[in-house]
């Protein structure tokens, strides 16, 4: 997974105008996987201190207007362990995250498996492992959870590129998950890092398939009667896959926000942006899934720093 910038909604219409969120307090070059509470005062990210080597969730609280210094959630202080991709669920009460630590019950897996942590009274909870039947011995990333329950991830398909999964809730336990059928999932092209609305009215998603705008771009397809859409892209500002020379960006991965648009006839679908961008475009989105389809369509990406 190499995606790490984001599309936040209003809540951070404070940010500066270049869209870079919060530089030197989060955005340190070494950051991603961003995620933001329904209410916008809660904020949790992925920090890796510029390697991939130890990867730890902080958080951070807005009190006043101002973000405070992010600290470790308890979680996720253990040592040799990599932690990632955390998701607020839509009621902001708990999250799901992926983690490689040891399963007591697996102890031959070694890839990452879907975590969740209630959150009440602003305590953590304990860590809850979502089960052999969601989890397997293949890497489960980027996990996004629906206001019911349901959990959408990506893990390596038949033709070893990732596709994305979906899995249910059924009596508080996780299904075996199913593959979503085409037009999202494209035959042997990758499709990463989705983000589920509260409602599955519509998912975002990057995928490589060809037709895009760059290496990877970020599409939306509605789920209707009959199904899921066809993939939506705008070509519009979409850039190839190259480092940034914007001051501040380097190889590694910075966060920036989205500012929402007016939709227009002409003008339905969202910017695409490169293949850096997925954890945070895909976690945040939305979060609140109270936006209209044309709302959906119109999230416009102000900036982007790439590996």
């Amino acid at each position: 997974m190499t995606i790490s910038a984001l599309l936040l909604a209003t809540a951070l219409a404070a940010s500066p105008s270049d869209g870079l969120f919060e530089p030197g307090l989060v955005s340190d070059n070494g950051v991603f996987g961003f995620t933001l509470s329904p209410d916008g005062q809660h904020a949790l990210w992925v920090q890796s201190g510029g390697a991939r080597t130890r990867l730890v969730i902080v958080e951070s609280h807005k009190v006043d207007g101002k973000w405070q210094q992010p600290a470790p959630v308890p979680f996720s202080a253990t040592d040799g362990w990599r932690d990632i991709d955390p998701a607020f669920a839509p009621d902001g009460k708990s999250i799901v995250f992926q983690s490689n630590r040891p399963v007591p019950d697996k102890p031959q897996r070694k890839g990452f498996d879907i975590y969740s942590v209630a959150l009440q009274d602003g305590r953590w909870g304990p860590l809850r492992h979502l089960g052999h039947d969601i989890n397997s011995d293949e890497s489960e990333s980027s996990a996004s959870i629906a206001a019911d329950g349901t959990i959408y991830f990506m893990k390596n398909g038949a033709e070893g590129k990732s596709d994305l999964w979906r899995s249910h809730r059924v009596d508080g336990k996780y299904t075996a998950p199913e593959r979503l059928a085409e037009p999202v999932n494209s035959g042997p092209w990758r499709e990463s890092n989705p983000y589920i609305a509260a409602d599955q009215g519509y998912l975002l998603y990057f995928s490589d398939a060809p037709g895009g705008a760059g290496d990877v771009d970020l599409y939306i397809s509605f789920r209707g009667k009959d199904g899921w859409s066809t993939p939506k892209i705008s070509a519009r500002r979409s850039t190839p896959r190259r480092p940034s020379s914007r001051p501040g960006c380097t190889a590694a991965a910075c966060i920036w926000r989205a500012r929402p648009r007016k939709a227009s006839a002409s003008s339905r679908t969202s910017t695409p942006t490169p293949s850096t961008q997925a954890a945070i475009v895909n976690k945040v989105g939305v979060r609140s899934g109270k936006r209209t389809r044309a709302q959906a369509l119109a999230l416009e990406p102000v900036s982007v720093c790439q590996t």
